[in-house]
């Protein structure tokens, strides 16, 4: 290059580090203003701002015909992408007849020895890397003046033209991101961190893949190749970079830089546009620095924790690794618990508001005896079966049928000698409990048909199902077993009566909590049904009913879709099973709504409301139930008004058709959850307080639902300045997860929590104390960034504040950040 070129890019350097500079302050001059400081370069300073402003974007409106170019051993065959130091063309490389993607620094960039050593530095660091998720560097140098990097070509498009079209389904985009994230960790773990994440540098392969490109900013944590840029940390594309890029005050960049960045891009792919934006630099700089985000409306709320969580301004507050966004991202595709939600403000009440079993299908099967009264239901079951015994005489297959006959009317008659438990149908105004007139039943059941196993058996499924319906599993579970058993020396194990007395005990082994034998017996029993011979689909369907609910349970959404849906296949045309169809398509909502297929959800929740009111008229027990998933499903989309209405409904049908059960406490306590979310805590409260008193009478304070109604009720209590009542709730749900949940890191959070309500009632010094006994404890054995410790850091942090004790606050806000 001759004096005068040479003269010419120092002049352009100097003038390039001065924009740069003044951008960073804040105070970025107009072009007039800086062709009037450096006439010498007045025609070339529109080109260079547009090209340090416009990036990519603006440089790729002027790309070359390069086929058939020759660099080194490479062949060019066309331009693939430009920005603003280099291009990137797709190449032949004749010594291996294989393509490749040649990156070449471009003229105006390789006058700078900075740029063509920063150029360099990148080869060295990408080649560090090796992860199929990170572009492999195959070699670097130069030919013919002209700096070189060839890289593996990935044939497909980039996020950024992909959202183009439209922004991604959440879950999608949530894949395309967790799978960068555990690239970019790989480069994390070699002390490398890229700083120029966006959706133009995640390549979308057509093998399916996702591939992080260009590491050109990329910067050496350890510091063997030093800083990879010229003004510090400011290179990057400014609604990609992290407020410590903006601002080197706030810290150096790290991982979580990166993090950041992330967070920025699966913004944009879930809501079609940057989650920060401003019609100036300096308002696009405030609005980071500021964690200003505006993220698209009605999105999932666990997707909405991760974004914001990521996308938190000081790096401390953000995920500590990408894996850990990866592992959340991951998670919530899955429909699993996130990490990163704080147990604080009812988060412990949305995790269980997206799997809440009492809503699930199997609650419609424990409900049916409850519909028109459990009794005069489980009466009309026996009757069933006194004629099904009736018709299987006439075939010769049991005991004598006016035997079997006489005897059932005798064990009814004594069932129902004393008053009818409900007063008027539907009502729930008790004389005798159905309870008691149950467990009288069972005293007497093992005598009532001597020399008759068949029948015992089947008197016990009903007994066990309405035990079922008043939430006794164990009890229910104990009547099974023993009609399984009596089914089995009757019929051996190919029979259906055993597949379906086993499809019943497996259904109780999960609400129990035994998913994973459920799970296990109910397949069994499935390829037990289909090698039978005759024709048992409705069974079969039943049993793929009760096998989804089961498998939605166990988290195994996909599974429980295919198992819901063949079953609502099925049923669909089977006239007397009107029952069995809405149950099964209450199930399969259930399943697409975890699969973030919501409309579908939405529509099937409908359907089986419909169902339900068909079958059993407007108000019924099951239709308050498909309504209460579908305010659940309104809740979860946002829909705020839409779901109070609706669980508004489910609430009045279920208290005037069940009354106390636990279903209606269910409800309740979501009705209280979405209104504490809505802010309305005046009307939450008593709605809480009823669910509290409804799950505490029928489950018993083992209950875990009843712990998230108590812990509710301290959220609710503390923000109406009940302070005591708060406290007492606090301590209650401690006691609660120690004693019934092993969960001793949650009740120190809640034990925080009434130290912390302590201080704000004005009795700082003893909360302040006890929040200093339950430090040492929520470290053992965990890392300082763990949920436990931080929770009671910040409960610290709020305490020390509401007690003014400035000293005792710096310490507790040190502890929040380790």
């Amino acid at each position: 290059m001759d004096r005068e070129n040479r003269s010419e890019a120092a002049r352009l350097n100097r003038f390039l580090q001065e924009v740069l500079s003044d951008i960073q302050r804040g105070k970025e001059r107009s072009v007039e203003e800086y062709q009037a400081r450096h006439p010498e370069l007045a025609a070339s300073i529109p080109r260079e701002l547009e090209r340090l402003h416009g990036g990519a974007e603006a440089a790729m409106s002027t790309r070359l015909d390069v086929a058939g170019t020759t660099i080194g051993p490479y062949v060019l065959e066309r331009e693939l992408g430009r920005g603003g130091q280099g291009a990137v063309f797709l190449a032949r490389d004749t010594r291996l007849e294989r393509r490749v993607a040649l990156k070449l620094l471009l003229a105006h960039a390789s006058w700078s020895r900075a740029s063509r050593e920063r150029f360099h530095r990148e080869a060295a660091l990408a080649a560090r890397l090796d992860h199929p998720g990170l572009c492999t560097v195959y070699e670097s140098g130069e030919a013919d003046g002209v700096p070189f990097v060839a890289l593996r070509f990935v044939e497909g498009e980039t996020l950024a033209q992909r959202l183009s079209a439209g922004p991604l389904e959440p879950r999608a985009a949530a894949e395309v991101v967790a799978r960068a994230a555990r690239a970019l960790h790989v480069a994390h773990e070699a002390h490398i961190a890229h700083r120029d994440v966006k959706p133009a540098n995640l390549m979308l392969a057509r093998d399916g893949g996702v591939v992080v490109l260009d590491f050109g900013l990329a910067r050496d944590l350890e510091g063997e190749f030093g800083s990879l840029t010229r003004t510090g940390d400011f290179f990057g594309t400014p609604a990609y970079m992290a407020p410590e890029q903006l601002e080197p005050t706030l810290g150096a960049v790290d991982p979580r830089t990166d993090v950041w960045a992330l967070g920025a891009t699966l913004a944009e792919a879930v809501g079609g546009r940057p989650a920060f934006a401003s019609p100036t630099r300096a308002g696009l700089y405030r609005a980071i620095l500021e964690g200003r985000a505006e993220l698209a409306p009605g999105l999932p709320r666990d997707l909405e924790v991760i974004l914001r969580t990521a996308l938190a301004p000081a790096r401390e507050h953000r995920y500590a690794s990408a894996l850990a966004l990866a592992e959340d991202l991951e998670a919530f595709r899955a429909g699993r618990p996130i990490a990163a939600r704080a147990v604080r403000s009812g988060e412990r009440l949305v995790r269980w508001a997206r799997r809440n079993r009492r809503l699930a299908g199997a609650l419609a099967f424990a409900l049916l005896a409850l519909v028109a009264g459990t009794v005069g239901t489980t009466i009309g079951w026996l009757r069933a079966k006194e004629r099904e015994v009736e018709l299987a005489a006439a075939k010769g297959v049991a005991e004598d049928a006016a035997d079997r006959a006489t005897a059932l009317n005798a064990y009814l008659a004594r069932m129902i000698e004393s008053p009818s438990p409900l007063r008027g149908v539907g009502r729930a105004k008790r004389d005798v409990t159905v309870g008691e007139m149950l467990d009288n039943a069972s005293e007497t059941i093992a005598h009532a048909f001597p020399g008759r196993p068949a029948l015992e058996a089947e008197t016990r499924l009903s007994i066990g199902s309405t035990y079922s319906a008043l939430g006794r599993h164990a009890d229910a579970l104990e009547h099974y077993e023993a009609a399984l058993a009596l089914l089995r020396g009757v019929y051996g194990e190919r029979h259906v009566d055993v597949a379906r007395a086993r499809r019943m005990r497996a259904t109780m082994l999960a609400w129990l909590g035994r998913r994973d034998e459920a799970v296990d017996e109910l397949e069994r029993t499935l390829e037990l049904l289909e090698r039978l011979g005759g024709d048992h689909r409705t069974e079969v369907a039943r049993l793929r009913t009760d096998l989804g609910w089961v498998l939605v349970e166990s988290e195994r959404f996909e599974e429980a879709r295919d198992q819901s849906a063949a079953a609502v296949e099925w049923l669909a045309h089977e006239p007397d099973g009107v029952y069995e169809f809405a149950t099964a398509t209450n199930n399969l909502a259930m399943s697409l709504r975890a699969l973030g297929d919501f409309a579908g959800a939405e529509a099937a929740y409908g359907r089986a409301d419909a169902l339900f009111t068909k079958e059993f008229g407007e108000g019924s027990a099951l239709a308050g139930v498909a309504i209460g998933n579908l305010a659940f499903l309104l809740e979860e989309e946002g829909r705020h008004e839409e779901a109070l209405a609706r669980y508004e409904e489910a609430v009045t049908a279920l208290r005037e058709t069940v009354g106390d059960h636990p279903v209606l406490g269910s409800i309740l306590l979501g009705f209280a959850r979405a209104l504490f979310d809505q802010g309305d805590y005046a009307r939450a409260e008593p709605i809480c307080a009823e669910a509290r008193r409804v799950l505490l009478s029928t489950m018993g304070e083992s209950d875990e639902e009843y712990g998230i109604a108590v812990e509710l009720g301290g959220f609710l209590c503390s923000y109406l300045n009940r302070l005591e009542e708060a406290e007492a709730a606090y301590r209650l749900s401690a006691r609660l997860l120690r004693e019934y949940h092993d969960d001793p890191g949650r009740a120190l959070i809640s034990d925080a929590w009434a130290a912390e309500t302590l201080c704000a009632a004005g009795a700082g010094e003893r909360g302040l104390a006890e929040l200093e006994e339950l430090w040492p404890r929520a470290l053992e054995g965990r890392e300082p960034s763990a949920e436990v410790p931080q929770a009671i850091a910040r409960a610290g942090v709020r305490a020390a504040g509401s007690a003014g004790d400035g000293e005792v606050l710096a310490r507790w806000r040190r502890r929040v950040i380790p």
